[in-house]
């Protein structure tokens, strides 16, 4: 009988939920967002928020977390992977409170308060969810395997101290299912070979 666990090394579970807005279908990425809640990771539990936007923050990388063990390690582990923009160790990581609300059937919104910022992410007209899965190594430039449940959003938005990011989601397909550039990423794994 075949084992059903899987035999890679466990290296986070939790959540990165994520918006990519862009400035027309297809078009230019003008703001990015990675959110990160962690319960299980080699720099303990916690979260991190890495952000830019052309408007708000002049295209500059924020950084935010609770835990900055936890960002560094995001950083190096795999925002160097997924989108090597947010990975720089220089940027500075601001002290923050997290907080969620919404039913996650039709909206959810991410809350994070600094002494700086006062920043919201929101998600809205959710679509059907769907799992993602891969091994490590199996998808190019991934050397890491992943398994997320991804939620879409028809409708997203950054907002940092009540001023709106610019750019919209847009529809977009992951493998063969309808998705967007704006996803709720829950219950994620992600697992390396053990060494």
């Amino acid at each position: 009988m075949t084992s059903p666990v899987d035999p890679n090394e466990v290296r986070l579970t939790g959540e990165n939920s994520f918006i990519r807005l862009l400035d027309k279908q297809g078009g230019t990425q003008v703001g990015r967002a990675s959110h990160w809640r962690i319960l299980y990771s080699p720099a303990g539990p916690g979260h991190a928020l890495y952000v830019h936007s052309k408007n708000l923050t002049k295209g500059a990388v924020r950084i935010y977390s609770d835990n900055l063990a936890l960002a560094r390690w995001l950083q190096e582990e795999l925002e160097s992977m997924i989108y090597p923009t947010f990975a720089d160790q220089n940027i500075p990581v601001v002290d923050a409170v997290f907080a969620a609300s919404g039913d996650g059937m039709s909206h959810w919104t991410e809350s994070v308060e600094s002494a700086p910022d006062s920043i919201t992410l929101t998600w809205s007209e959710l679509g059907e969810s769907f799992l993602v899965r891969s091994g490590p190594g199996e998808r190019p430039n991934r050397p890491l395997g992943i398994y997320s449940c991804f939620t879409p959003a028809r409708k997203a938005q950054i907002s940092i101290n009540g001023q709106t990011a610019e750019g919209h989601a847009y529809p977009d397909k992951f493998g063969d299912r309808a998705s967007s550039t704006a996803c709720l990423a829950w219950g994620e794994s992600w697992t390396r070979p053990r060494r």
